[in-house]
């Protein structure tokens, strides 16, 4: 939770979920900020998930995979042109981990 990128302001919010959540042990969780600078989801079963990134509006978005189990974060990609929703598949058939999207923040410098 630390490495998130806004750790003390951190709410649930599985509305972004756009995909079926069931209500057993494979039931996602999804947390984000009040700015929508990222958007986390706990997947404990190995499913397909949907998620709303509409919320980063056109500043785009980084996708990480967590692995809960060894710690290790996985860069996806910064490339992606989505701009309503992902669908993404679980790594590998795996069980337990996280998807992690970052919002991309886009700094203007000026040349002199």
């Amino acid at each position: 939770m630390e490495n998130l990128p806004d750790p003390v302001n951190v709410k649930p919010d599985n509305s972004l979920l756009l995909s079926q959540n069931p209500s057993d042990e494979g039931h996602c969780c999804a947390i984000t900020d009040d700015a929508h600078n990222f958007i986390a989801v706990y997947v404990p079963k190995s499913e397909h998930i949907t998620v709303d990134v509409s919320v980063f509006g056109l500043d785009g978005f980084e996708i990480y995979l967590f692995d809960p189990r060894y710690g290790v974060y996985t860069f996806l990609s910064n490339d992606n042109s989505e701009s309503q929703f992902l669908n993404i598949a679980p790594p590998c058939g795996d069980d337990d981990f996280v998807l992690l999207l970052k919002r991309k923040f886009f700094h203007n410098s000026v040349a002199n």
